[in-house]
């Protein structure tokens, strides 16, 4: 049994729930999901019941199999001292080393093993690729919005332009990882569809709608969609997938939305810096058909 520990937003979930399907279906197993994290109190919530994934939720027994009794208990002292003699890939946890790094290690882990880390590079789940596509592209949108904005998105030169702000703007926490894309790399990337691709037409995803409407000049119209919000952002996502060009932010949403994308002659546009200079390792994030601006 492989058991994935899912936390953060939609697009982490999706990185989380990726990397897990693979494993298990390297290793001709189950994959279930521990959701804990989302019972903690994180501000979090689970997103990916909206979409028809492979969904089994792991027990408490499941993960304490896994991870061993508490930490503090005798037995859970003997468990980890047990687990630290061993090679880190054969361990009953396989946490992530390194993010934005992709690690081949993860094929040689048991065959029961829990995944904890947010396995940001689509390397791991490439094999699944498909599936993961079918899994989540082959959900319909429910929102007669939606249906017909995602009309519209299908028969114009539609491009999906995300502008993440949030905790990029609010919690210092993630201002210390995150860089704000700003104006200019937007007009930049616009232009360099337009020298490409003919009318094209822009649709606007943010979690600050608003402020986009009053900050944010392409330099061309634009629709800013806004009638999803945060307890929808699967909507959003799901009308993002269907654009054919996408200029993302530094964002696993956006990603998200872009890698769905299964238009052969679909451009992605990414920022050139992930994280703030140094601050963590961005290598295997952003795959190499994608253009860097």
């Amino acid at each position: 049994m492989v058991i994935a520990r899912l936390n953060g937003g939609l697009g982490n979930q999706l990185f989380q729930y990726a990397a897990g399907r693979m494993l298990a279906d390297y290793h001709r197993t189950e994959l279930k999901l521990d959701l804990s994290a989302f019972h903690a109190g994180q501000g979090r919530t689970y997103r990916l019941n909206h979409f028809r994934i492979r969904e089994s939720v792991a027990g408490d027994d499941e993960i304490d199999a896994l991870c061993g009794p508490p930490r503090t208990s005798f037995r859970g002292i003997a468990f980890r001292l047990l687990q630290k003699m061993k090679p880190y890939h054969r361990r009953s946890i396989f946490q992530e080393r390194c993010v934005g790094r992709y690690d081949p290690d993860i094929l040689r882990t048991p065959k029961s093993v829990y995944l904890r880390g947010y396995w940001q590079s689509e390397k791991y789940f490439l094999p699944v690729a498909d599936a993961i596509r079918g899994d989540i592209v082959g959900t319909e949108t429910q929102d007669a919005r939606s249906r017909d904005l995602k009309a519209e998105i299908l028969r114009t030169s539609s491009v999906s332009v995300h502008v993440r702000r949030g905790d990029y703007v609010t919690d210092p926490a993630a201002r210390e990882i995150h860089s704000l894309c700003d104006d200019d790399y937007y007009r930049r990337c616009v232009r360099f569809l337009e020298g490409r691709v003919e009318d094209l037409r822009c649709f606007v995803f943010s979690d600050e709608p608003d402020w986009v409407r009053r900050n944010l000049d392409l330099g061309r119209p634009a629709v800013v969609v806004d009638h999803n919000g945060g307890e929808k952002d699967y909507e959003d996502l799901l009308l993002m997938c269907r654009c054919r060009y996408h200029i993302i932010a530094n964002s696993s949403f956006s990603w998200w939305g872009a890698w769905l994308c299964d238009f052969q002659d679909k451009i992605v546009l990414a920022p050139r810096n992930w994280f703030r200079s140094g601050a963590l390792d961005e290598t295997d994030i952003v795959p190499d058909s994608w253009i860097r601006m």
